[in-house]
């Protein structure tokens, strides 16, 4: 919204339109703020790139914001994402990420066996001592590495 007291916020869609309103709402499930903006519905009709803009087929462009420091954020954090100190630093937590997935998928990770939290922690400690016992058979063995899962709607792709 437009900081200005007494001003009305407005967006200007790629065709010069001007929005008609603003509805700033918190978001139920996630607790976030954002802000609805709502185009006129004859100005959209009549767009020629309609389509570009919108999916529905008879209603006008609505657009979601979120607050411009909270859009910021993610614009900078996105950018950060893309230099090599990052990526070097983003490896080291997916071959965790590996870890955990394997020891979610063969030791049932999700739940323990057993009631307290001691019992839980030897659980924990016989799990990773199990995975470091695969983990060495693979490397002593030299198993290659198993082929990527396919997914069920790329299996339906022609090959």
């Amino acid at each position: 919204m437009d900081p200005r007291p007494g001003r009305q916020a407005v967006a200007i869609c790629p065709q010069g339109q001007r929005s008609v309103r603003w509805k700033p709402h918190q978001q139920q499930r996630t607790g976030h703020w954002q802000s609805n903006v709502f185009f006129e519905r004859h100005d959209c009709a009549a767009c020629p790139v309609r389509s570009k803009c919108t999916r529905a087929k008879t209603e006008p462009r609505k657009l979601a914001l979120v607050p411009r420091e909270e859009h910021e954020a993610i614009r900078a954090r996105r950018q950060l994402q893309k230099t090599d100190q990052w990526q070097r630093r983003y490896a080291t937590r997916a071959g965790v990420e590996g870890t955990i997935g394997q020891g979610l998928r063969r030791c049932g990770l999700r739940r323990s066996r057993y009631t307290g939290l001691d019992k839980t922690r030897l659980q924990h400690i016989l799990t990773a001592t199990a995975l470091n016992l695969i983990s060495t058979d693979v490397w002593l063995t030299q198993t290659p590495p198993a082929k990527t899962r396919t997914s069920g709607f790329a299996r339906l792709r022609p090959a």
